[in-house]
């Protein structure tokens, strides 16, 4: 077993990222305590494509890039610090359909298949990540057929669409300090389900945090937790936003990596910035018009994201 100071410093590494941080103490010394620290030199391979996945990785220093091929020119995955990968193919036990190469002096924590269920069975939080995961890729591949085969520059404009065409209403927004009360009369009067908890200066607003309807139950009904309460208290923190000039493409590529629905749209007018919309999950789906061809690059690419 690995020594107390390492130990400590790999909760503290995992700490930082999701699902980890939301894990119990115990189920995370449980990870920690498997944990196998594993270096790989610039362009040494990971896995192997079609090689059965029998580690779970999660990357702790450097980089690694998914591949299709040997002559692709850019690389259909990407994964930096607290990354997990390839989640689909150790939940579905199937290979894995990329090829991992290492870039740069890269160094990964690595678990066993065994070890990755068990963790599984122990952590409720754990196997939620990893399904919700898995599950939303299923589930975007299955809008992806559902879809009619548009033609090709179609899809391309589509997902070209800026941010600010998307966010058809502005953005409902409040302060760190009002509380929970006024906050769901709010949301409720104008029947929407997400608000932007936003920091206001003399630059404008910055967004701190969202609240949406989805995690009343988990924050506030079952906790108990009373309606007089700042809306900061259950808000999820580190809301990761987008210019109005980004792309829908942008946003489905943020909400991918780090796992969230709503992304918040700001713009700047000279020295202050305000949210001006806000763009789901939701919204994203419905633009995905794609041709046979990317359908099936989209399904390789969801086959290993993790």
């Amino acid at each position: 077993m690995a020594s107390p100071t390492i130990l400590a410093g790999l909760r503290q590494l995992l700490a930082a990222h999701v699902p980890f941080a939301q894990m119990a103490a115990a189920d995370l010394d449980f990870l920690v305590e498997r944990l196998e620290v594993v270096y790989f030199a610039d362009g040494e391979i990971l896995l192997a494509a079609g090689a059965t996945a029998t580690h779970f990785f999660i990357l702790k220093q450097g980089r690694v890039e998914g591949r299709q091929g040997d002559d692709a020119e850019a690389p259909a995955f990407e994964a930096g610090v607290g990354d997990c990968f390839p989640v689909g193919a150790m939940l579905a036990e199937r290979p894995v359909s990329l090829r991992y190469v290492a870039v740069g002096d890269t160094f990964c924590l690595r678990l066993t298949r065994d070890e990755f269920h068990e963790l599984g069975r122990r952590s409720a939080v754990f196997l939620d990540f990893c399904r919700r995961r898995f599950a939303a890729l299923l589930d975007l591949s299955r809008q992806q057929l559902q879809a009619s085969y548009a033609n090709e520059a179609s899809a391309e404009r589509t997902m070209g669409t800026a941010l600010g065409e998307l966010a058809h209403r502005p953005a409902l927004t409040c302060g760190p300090g009002e509380p929970l009360r006024q906050v769901f009369e709010r949301m409720h009067a104008l029947n929407v389900g997400s608000i932007v908890v936003v920091e206001r200066s003399e630059r404008g607003e910055q967004p701190v945090g969202i609240l949406t309807r989805t995690d009343l139950i988990g924050r506030v009904i079952l906790p108990g937790v009373t309606l007089e309460t700042p809306v900061a208290a259950v808000m999820t923190r580190g809301v990761r936003a987008l210019d109005a000039a980004a792309t829908a493409a942008d946003a489905s590529l943020l909400m991918a990596q780090h796992g969230i629905r709503h992304v918040p749209v700001t713009r700047r007018a000279g020295a202050t910035e305000q949210v001006v919309g806000v763009v789901s999950e939701r919204d994203l789906f419905t633009l995905q018009r794609l041709s046979v061809t990317r359908i099936t690059e989209s399904l390789q690419h969801a086959a290993v994201t993790p």
